[in-house]
C-alpha cells in the first residue's frame, strides 16, 4: 500500500474480517487504495497538490489517512457482501465523503499539505463566488 498502512486498516476493521473480505489476496488492498486515492484527488485536487501529497515518499496527513482507510475498508467489505455491509461501515464511508466535500469547499483545511498556488504570485489560489445552497435549487 502506498499511503495507508495495514495498521490503519486494522484500526477500523478486525484483521480476520479484513482477511476474509480480501480472500488473502493482498493486492486487492493495493487496488482499492489506488482507486480511493484517485477519488480523493478528484475532490481535493483544486485546493491541494495531489501529485506531491501522494508522491514517493508521500506527505502523510492523519485526516487523509483516515478518509482513505474508511473508503478502502468499506469497498473491501462490499466486494463479498454487497447487501450485507454493516451499518457502521456505511456510515464511515458517508463520513469520508462528507469530510471530502468540506475540504473541497475550504471549510476544513488540511494542515501541512502543499496547496495549489497562483504561478504568478505564489499565493494560494483564491476561490471566488458563492456556495450554492441546496435548499434553493431543485
Amino acid at each position: 500500500m502506498k499511503y495507508i498502512t495495514k495498521q490503519d486498516v486494522y484500526s477500523v476493521i478486525q484483521e480476520p474480517m479484513m482477511r476474509s473480505s480480501i480472500e488473502k489476496q493482498e493486492e486487492i488492498l493495493d487496488k482499492l487504495e489506488a482507486g480511493s486515492i484517485d477519488e480523493v484527488c478528484s475532490y481535493i485536487g483544486g485546493r491541494y497538490r495531489c501529485e506531491e501529497i501522494f508522491a514517493e515518499p508521500p506527505i502523510r496527513n492523519g485526516m487523509l489517512q483516515r478518509i482513505i482507510t474508511c473508503m478502502v475498508v468499506y469497498r473491501a467489505v462490499r466486494r463479498n457482501a454487497a447487501r450485507k455491509v454493516p451499518e457502521d461501515y456505511s456510515e464511515m464511508y458517508q463520513w469520508a465523503f462528507d469530510v471530502l466535500v468540506r475540504i473541497r469547499d475550504g471549510e476544513m483545511p488540511l494542515a501541512g499539505l502543499p496547496e495549489v498556488t497562483d504561478p504568478e504570485t505564489g499565493k494560494p489560489a483564491s476561490f471566488w463566488g458563492s456556495n450554492r445552497k441546496d435548499e434553493y435549487f431543485f
